[in-house]
């Protein structure tokens, strides 16, 4: 019987160590991944600086989400080359900062002048901010990417250093939306897909007292893209009813991605 519980013991040991180091060669491989990540084909062009801040998508659907004061503060974590940030500064906010971990970005934001685009880790350039001196956090496609009690980590910063009523924006694969596997298998380096209901699990938790959700319809910005939204209108029209009839409620999400916002109690 000795015996045996020392087996189970070693076992134990070995499986631990194995554990550890599977962690270990798996954050080798996503600091690889993300290193290359704009060679790669999983960031976005650096290409035209003036077409990317009038970016139809960050002006119609970011940016009004923004408090109307120019003068607060904004942070803008795994900001890639600065876009966001870059239409941000060009509508008049010039209190802002972002981070993000691929160095081939930080370099491209840098070659464009938005040298308020830094390259550090998420957790490490929250730590620098001090508690409740930050109005707005912006976190676009990167939830998805941290394990579980990252997330619930980086959250938890994000609230300590938000104000009161400090708003935190994010998108995010959407769990529920009919091609949404596309956007959570689509990156190597992401980990899950979000739904309403593990939204306000997560938002609740660390401190957060209101959340809203945005369906990622095409925005419109021309004829093709009119088009592209009356379809799409058109043919969730069944998928809606489908969840109607099975949840009796027509807040159905249809889109691969959701953007959502989250007040700080």
């Amino acid at each position: 019987m000795t015996q045996a519980f020392g087996n189970d013991r070693e076992e134990g040991e070995s499986k631990g160590a194995r554990t550890q180091c599977d962690c270990a060669r798996n954050r080798a491989a996503e600091q690889r991944l993300y290193s290359a990540y704009a060679s790669t084909g999983q960031a976005q062009s650096t290409g035209n600086p003036h077409r990317e801040v009038r970016n139809p998508y960050i002006l119609q659907r970011v940016l009004p989400l923004l408090p109307k004061d120019r003068s607060v503060r904004i942070l803008d974590l795994g900001c890639g080359n600065g876009n966001v940030l870059s239409a941000a500064v060009s509508m008049g906010w010039s209190n802002v900062a972002g981070c993000d971990l691929s160095l081939e970005q930080v370099d491209g934001a840098h070659a464009l002048g938005r040298d308020y685009v830094e390259y550090a880790a998420i957790p490490d350039f929250l730590s620098r901010q001090d508690d409740r001196s930050v109005d707005v956090i912006i976190c676009k496609d990167i939830l998805e990417h941290f394990a579980l009690f990252e997330l619930v980590e980086v959250m938890e910063s994000t609230a300590r250093v938000l104000r009161t009523n400090g708003k935190f924006i994010g998108h995010v694969p959407n769990g529920d939306g009919l091609t949404g596997g596309g956007i959570r298998y689509g990156d190597l380096t992401h980990h899950r897909a979000f739904t309403r209901r593990s939204l306000e699990q997560l938002t609740r938790l660390v401190g957060y007292s209101s959340l809203e959700l945005y369906e990622d319809s095409p925005v419109v910005h021309g004829p093709a893209s009119l088009f592209r939204r009356v379809c799409y209108e058109i043919l969730t029209l069944p998928l809606r009813a489908l969840s109607l009839a099975e949840t009796g409620s027509w807040g159905y999400v249809a889109s691969r991605n959701l953007l959502f916002r989250a007040v700080k109690a």
